[in-house]
């Protein structure tokens, strides 16, 4: 027998106004039901989850569209029974419910005709040929339908076929369609078996499901603080008849001991229904028994936990021991352990206790234990039941006068449940699931840790015992408490094998009672106790519920079929659990089929639903899709297999913030076969909004925005480049994700965006924020010269626009070779190196290429080892106790790679590469190490020299022992290379103030020569082995020869000359065939040498950037590479082989520390880490022929903008020692250099003018004291300017009262000096600073010409008259040093000035009341630059920028800021503006902006 349904809604009336009809008749027309819709549709789902077999639900049908439905129903069941639904509106005409359909009046004289007769349809049941109905009514005044049967049973109509449950009775209203929701919710129950049926009726009674929905009504009722409706229903008055056969009892049994479990459960089920809901009793005694429904108690074993349990119960309450959380992996039986705790203490669970039956564990009753089963539960949720369950235990007279809490109360505040807690007294709060809560990080910070004293003590004695699966990577605040305090600590994962089997073996014992000998049982549990991927305990309790099925169903399994069988690992538990699970949830297997794709910490359900529905159409386009609620379901019953993370972005208005994911990689793995990577992507790139075919990724979900370059890079190179080339996803996507995919790019589109976004937006420490990824690709476009990205980015969808956009930009640290930026440390890096992680998988979703990673050492307490081509930093070294200056890799005597490294603190560490553990450490006693060198000894293991700043070096074995000091009479070491000797020897060579090396055995430590003498003292050295077996030390000396030594018997081989200043670096290598060295010297010069032949075969052309501080070696024959970095912050790369410079980047501001270079899969990489705490990843196999112009190499400290008269306006920026630059304003193209016979500039400010005959002109201030005026038309030099200032710091160009144009040059001397601009001469010296002159500005035009404002670094901001030098005002301030200053004209010839300092402060001065001054805001650092400008729309505006890396534009009539500032990647160091837009000057790079189209327009009046 089949049961059918037809379920129907009619919600979809139009909104209207009576008409004249209506009012006159006094009825309004029928108002719109929005949740008709959704709720007819749950009520199909559940009738379907019943086994009915249900047809899409019948939305808004006509009257005729109905009964078409209707009579399709009647046919299609024939003699089988048929439930009907209706949600909707109803009218009643006399006795007759008549049902509203689309189009139906509510004019009582057409109601008939345009809607459904109830008597109708009851008639059709009790008088034509067909099987029962039963009526869902869900309509005001549905009662009246039973008018009619109980008019039949008056007439003594024996036989019953229509049956009808009503939302309210006759004459009463329903609203909402809550009928149907609770319908929905009561016939789930039923399909899910948690209602309780007595087990001998084969199916539910009709009264039965009114009375259940009744309740649901009245729980939703009370809960939303409404009036309660009461459902109606036919009655069933023969008692001798069975119920009706509507909905199957999926608890009948027609065996009396099945029955009696059934009685057993429910019983327990309606026990539990008293208590609060969040306590779970069910969760709690199904955990303590050992099977699902608790229908008897199979715990055993855990004696020894249970012990430590119950100590920590009835110990005193000291701060330390207020905390216990039990933990282990997934299945390892943490809640079994919290549920016999709280059946056996909780005082109203006594009859669990008496079941329970366990001798050993008798803790007494403790009315003041607390329980909530965490799972699913928010923050709000758990202190609203332990606050509830706080109120219940207070003593009559502590509650007199106050009501008792009520479902539907105000949530309690945590203030409120520790004065509840602590008028209770000692407490003991027992929380199951913490990690499966909705947020687990807040819960514990919130509520459990404040509970135990940890940050405060709002409830002293309270206690809590709590059960959690603690991943390395997540509840930081539980590991921080638990460290060091193993008395908080109960860890099953770290019980015996032998003792966990045991425990098994008797818990399936019982568990399988007479089924099984205890041979098989003893052998289930061996086998099961011995997996370290998943809980032993789960994994028997889902097997046994298996056999225990079988044996229901009369098949007992052998030994050997159980053997064969038996789930050893997660995928095949996984696989036996699906049948069960995916028997009850058939969606279960599509949903961890996409969820096994999932990537990161998840995928949040709902857009786990949608591709799940994407990838099964059939079941998308069927009667009955799932729903996202399914899903949600699916996932909980799966939930042992998952891992539950709370994502901190979630919104909660839109989602819950859930992310699911598997826990192991191996279900994960074993699933995702099951679907294709591409179709996964296609459906997850379906789910992003989209407008007329383009995806608007500022809509998307935050997964997709996090994870879909994941997706791609797994479908392949292609499809990563389209999502590349999408410019709205560059924009939105979650940084930290896509930069490990940047280096996969193969096209040439995706590869410019690629370069593009790692420029600066990669490692921008502002780069989460949408505004500032806006802001630094537009910039960085315009560097690529990229065009259609720079339109993209400003007409897509995203953050404010702001009041400029970028035109042209040349950055000094520019190139495709930038593959990661690594970082930053909190100080600076002191050694980069390449290492290999033997069997590394790095860290989630990245394996690092090639098992290479780099480690970066650097700030305090940290050694990163990172993943170079991705980026991601896989893990850190722990337990340093300081920075680490040196690190080496080593393999220990038994064969492990590990990582040495030397700090600060004087400490030798020896850590497992893999994970990051410290193994050992060990006081080296040379005070800070500074180098380190290893020597692989031929029998295995290795030997460590470690040197510190002195003369101290020791030996020192990393397997174990004490360092041994060497002798050494060295006054500095400077020096280590270590070296295999052909005899098998292991030595190391050391340098320093010493004319000297010495060369160690580092087996006995004994010194076994001396290479020398030197002429002068050894700086650097290098070990090489030759063609013929010869190893050689290399040394670099302070009078600049490098000399080549046979390190086995101390002879000299060659005296290498060619540098002139002193070596400080030399490394040795390769190159085809040849063995090779090269030096670099404190003058930046690099030289090649041939080390058997002793001959230079290069010198390095273009080297000469400063001093040699690192380099290094990599590659061989035509890859070979020679990298150098210097003191001046770049890194130069040259071939190997013939000398040719390939690359030259501008790396580290403050200079490069160390260099590496490695093959890593076909790329020839290079690291570079320096004193800007970056670690930086070049690709240096070949240069790009797309690379984009880098402009000057130096920082541009200044720039200036000329608009002539006639002619192109300029740009002009300088800084450093190379001259300065002139480019065209408008393209950013460059005109010429400016020079002056070779010499240094050294540029610090500049100005421009137009001088009549000359045109335009630039003045430039030299950090050497130097004034210089450059025509700008063709670059020549005008004149100089006497020295007299000391460093020139600032400089301003303008007219004098009477006309005359003036030049004004402040700096060191504290003085500002007044020249004439066109004959060179000095006017006056203005006297009135007592510190530095930073800034100086002039007035141009207005009321007062010729007015200078200056500023100082002690803070002082004076105004004075530059034709007479006498000061005229000095505006009163509190701040620090003055930085910047400019001047303006606003509307009616008000001149002002405006002053730049410390902590973001600008002021706004009126110099005709210079003693007032307004603030503007919008920046937070110091301030650098000022500048103003003019629009030809009339506005004046105000641009400044600092140390905080942005700029801020301001309106100076109404002193606001307009729109939001515009970020930039590096701090700005000048300002110049005019009509057409301003030019910045900022560490990286010079850019152009213009104004946008409505700063321009003209201003309305």
């Amino acid at each position: 027998m089949t049961v059918h349904a037809l379920v129907v809604g009619a919600g979809d009336f139009p909104t209207r106004v009576p008409t004249e009809e209506e009012e006159a008749a006094g009825v309004l027309p029928l108002e719109p039901l929005p949740s008709v819709a959704g709720a007819v549709r749950d009520v199909a789902h559940a009738l379907l989850r019943a086994g009915i077999d249900v047809t899409e639900p019948v939305l808004d049908p006509t009257p005729a569209e109905f009964r078409v439905a209707w009579e399709t129903a009647r046919e299609r069941a024939g003699q089988d029974p048929l439930v009907v639904h209706f949600s909707g509106h109803a009218q009643t005409v006399g006795p007759v419910l008549y049902l509203a359909m689309r189009n139906t009046t509510a004019l009582p004289n057409g109601i008939r005709r345009t809607s459904v007769d109830t008597d109708q349809l009851l008639r059709d049941v009790e008088h034509e040929d067909g099987g029962p109905v039963l009526f869902l009514l869900d309509v005001c005044g549905g009662g009246t339908a039973l008018t009619a049967q109980l008019t039949q049973r008056l007439l003594g109509v024996k036989s019953r076929d229509a049956w009808v449950i009503a939302a309210c009775g006759a004459g009463e209203i329903t609203y909402g369609a809550r009928f149907s929701k609770a319908a929905a919710t009561v016939i789930d129950r039923i399909a899910r078996g948690t209602l309780d049926v007595p087990p001998d009726l084969e199916h539910v009674p009709v009264a039965l499901l009114a009375e259940e929905i009744d309740k649901e009504l009245q729980r939703v009722d009370t809960a939303a603080d409404m009036p309660k409706q009461d459902v109606v229903c036919t009655r069933h008055d023969e008692a001798a008849l069975p119920p009706a056969p509507f909905l199957r009892n999926p608890r009948h049994s027609g065996d009396a001991e099945e029955q009696f479990r059934a009685e057993a459960v429910a019983s327990l089920r309606r026990y539990a229904e008293r208590l609060d809901p969040r306590l779970d009793l069910h969760h709690f005694a199904a955990r303590a028994a050992g099977t699902p429904d608790a229908e008897a108690f199979f715990f055993s074993g855990r004696r020894g936990q249970l012990e430590r349990i119950e100590e920590w119960l009835g110990a005193p309450r000291p701060p330390r021991q207020r905390l216990l959380a039990v933990t282990g992996r997934p299945g390892a039986g943490k809640s079994a352990l919290l549920g016999v705790t709280v059946c056996t203490v909780h005082p109203r669970l006594r009859p669990l206790r008496d079941r329970l039956g366990l001798r050993d564990f008798r803790p007494p009753p403790d009315p003041r234990l607390l329980a909530v089963h965490a799972h699913h539960l928010s923050t709000q949720d758990v202190v609203d039941s332990l606050h509830r369950q706080a109120q219940a235990l207070r003593l009559p007279r502590q509650q007199s006068g106050r009501a008792q809490p009520r479902a539907g109360a105000p949530h309690a505040a945590f203030g409120e449940l520790a004065a509840a807690l602590g008028a209770v007294g000692d407490v003991t709060v027992v929380l199951d699931a913490l990690d499966e809560a909705d947020d687990p990080d807040g819960l514990l910070r919130q509520v459990l840790l404040p509970l135990t004293g940890m940050g405060g003590d709002p409830v002293p004695g309270c206690r809590v015992l709590l059960g959690t699966r603690l991943w390395p990577d997540s509840l930081p605040d539980l590991h921080a408490a638990l460290a060091g305090h193993p008395e908080r600590h109960l860890d099953l994962d770290a019980e015996q094998p032998a003792s966990l089997a045991e425990h098994l073996g008797t818990y399936l014992g019982r568990l399988l009672d007479t089924d099984y000998s205890t041979d098989v049982t003893e052998m289930i549990a061996c086998r099961l106790s011995g997996s370290a991927e998943h809980g032993a305990f789960l994994t028997a309790a889902v097997y046994g519920a298996h056999l225990r099925r079988l044996a229901r169903a009369g098949t007992i399994l052998t030994g050997a079929e159980i053997a064969r069988e038996l789930p050893c690992d997660l995928p095949g538990m996984l696989d036996l659990d699906l049948r069960t699970l995916t028997a009850e949830l058939p969606w279960t297997d599509a949903v961890l089929a996409v969820l096994a794709r999932a990537a990161g910490q998840g995928m949040p359900s709902g857009l786990l639903h949608e591709v799940a529905l994407a990838l099964r159409p059939e079941v998308r386009d069927g009667a009955l899709p799932p729903r996202p609620r399914d899903t949600v379901e699916v996932l909980t019953g799966a939930r042992f297999y998952l891992r539950t993370t709370h994502d901190p972005g979630a919104d909660p208005a839109v989602d819950d913030g859930k992310l699911y994911s598997f826990f192991h990689r191996a279900p994960a793995e074993h699933l995702a076969g099951r679907t294709d990577s591409r179709a996964v992507l296609d459906a997850l790139l379906s789910a992003v909004p989209a407008e007329r075919g383009v995806r608007d990724w500022s809509r998307a979900d935050r997964y997709l925005r996090r994870h879909a370059a994941d997706h791609a890079a797994d479908v392949g190179p292609d499809r990563l480049d389209a999502l590349l080339e999408d410019v709205s996803y560059l924009l939105h996507a979650d940084p930290e994700r896509l930069v490990r995919h940047l280096h996969r790019a193969r096209g040439r589109r995706a590869r410019t965006h690629a370069d593009v976004y790692r420029q600066s937006t990669a490692h921008h420490p502002l780069r989460h924020i949408t505004a500032v990824r806006r802001d630094l690709l537009s910039l960085d476009a315009a560097v690529w010269r990229d065009t259609a990205l720079s339109e993209a980015l400003a007409s897509g969808p995203g953050p404010p626009p702001v009041s400029t956009r970028p035109v042209w930009a040349v950055s000094r640290t520019a190139t495709t070779a930038r593959l990661q930026t690594l970082g930053p440390h909190a100080g600076p890096v002191f050694e980069v190196l390449f290492a290999r992680t033997p069997g590394d998988d790095g860290a989630e979703g990245t394996r690092s290429h090639g098992e290479r990673v780099v480690l970066s050492t650097g700030d305090t307490h940290r050694t990163r080892l990172s993943d170079p081509l991705g980026g991601t930093v896989l893990r850190t070294l722990g337990g340093l106790s300081g920075p680490a200056r040196t690190v080496a890799p080593a393999r220990l005597a038994d064969g492990r790679r590990v990582l040495l490294s030397g700090g600060e603190d004087g400490r030798l560490y020896v850590h497992d590469p893999r994970t990051g553990d410290l193994v050992r450490r060990q006081a080296a006693g040379v005070g800070p190490v500074r180098m380190l060198v290893t020597v692989s000894l031929p029998e295995g293991g290795t030997r460590a020299v470690a040197a510190g700043q002195g003369h101290r070096a020791v030996l020192w074995n990393p397997d174990g022992g004490t360092p041994t000091r060497l002798a050494s009479s060295m006054v500095l070491l400077s020096g280590l290379a270590a070296a295999l000797l052909p005899d098998g020897t292991p030595v190391a060579v050391a340098v320093g103030e010493d004319r000297d090396a010495r060369v160690w055995d580092v087996r006995t430590g004994q010194l076994l020569r001396t290479l020398g003498p030197h002429v002068d003292f050894v700086r650097a050295v290098a070990t090489a082995t030759l063609g013929d077996g010869t190893v050689v030390a290399v040394t670099g000396c302070y009078d600049g020869r490098v000399q080549v030594w046979n390190a086995a018997d101390g002879r000299r081989l060659h005296s290498l000359t060619g540098h002139e200043d002193r070596v400080t670096r030399v490394a040795a290598g390769t190159a085809g065939d040849r063995r090779v060295a090269v030096s670099g010297d404190r003058a930046g010069r690099v030289l090649v040498w041939d080390l058997a032949e002793g001959r230079r075969l290069h010198e390095l052309v273009s080297a000469g950037h400063g001093v040699i501080t690192c380099l290094a070696l990599g590659g061989d024959g035509e890859r070979g590479r020679i990298v150098t970095g210097c003191a001046d912050g770049r890194v130069a790369v040259w071939e190997l082989g013939t000398g040719r410079p390939t690359h030259v980047f501008a790396a580290h501001p403050g200079g490069v520390h160390s260099v590496d270079v490695a093959p890593i899969d076909d790329r020839l990489v290079a690291v570079s880490g320096g004193a800007d705490g970056h670690a930086v990843v070049w690709d240096v196999t070949d240069a790009r022929p797309d690379a984009p112009e880098t402009g000057r190499e130096e920082v541009m400290e200044a720039v200036a903008v000329a608009v002539p008269g006639e002619g192109r306006a300029l740009c002009v920026a300088g800084g450093g020692e190379r001259g300065a630059e002139v480019r065209d304003l408008a393209t950013g193209d460059q005109r010429h250099v400016l020079e002056d016979s070779g010499r240094r500039l050294l540029v610090r400010a500049l100005a421009t003018a137009e001088l009549p005959d000359v045109g335009p002109v630039v003045v430039a201030g030299g950090r050497d004291g130097s004034l210089r005026m450059w025509e700008l038309t063709r670059g020549g030099l005008v004149r100089g300017f006497p020295h007299c200032t000391g460093r020139v710091r600032t400089v301003a160009v303008g007219r004098a009262a009477d006309g005359r144009q003036v030049l004004l040059a402040g700096g060191d001397m504290a003085v500002v000096t007044v020249w004439d601009l066109a004959t060179g001469a000095r006017l006056r010296t203005f006297t009135g600073h007592r510190g530095w002159v930073l800034a100086v500005a002039l007035t141009d035009g207005g009321p007062a010409p010729g007015v200078a404002i200056s500023g100082d670094r002690r803070g002082n901001l004076l105004v004075w008259d530059v034709s007479t030098g006498r000061e005229m005002a000095a505006p009163a301030r509190r701040g620090g040093r003055i930085e910047s200053v400019a001047t303006a004209v606003l509307p009616g010839e008000r001149a002002v000035a405006l002053s730049g300092g410390d902590g973001g402060e600008v002021r706004v001065w009126d110099l005709d009341r210079p003693e007032a001054a307004e603030p503007l805001t919008g920046l937070r650092r110091r301030v650098t630059a000022l500048a103003t400008a003019r629009l030809p729309g009339g506005r004046v505006l105000a641009v400044g920028g600092g140390e905080d890396r942005r700029v801020v534009i301001w309106d100076l009539v109404t002193r606001q800021e307009l729109a939001g500032p515009f970020h930039l990647p590096a701090a700005v160091s000048s300002i110049a503006a005019c009509a057409t837009g301003f030019v910045v000057a900022h560490e990286a790079g010079t850019a152009r902006f213009t104004w946008c189209a409505e700063l321009l327009a003209p201003l309305p009046g």
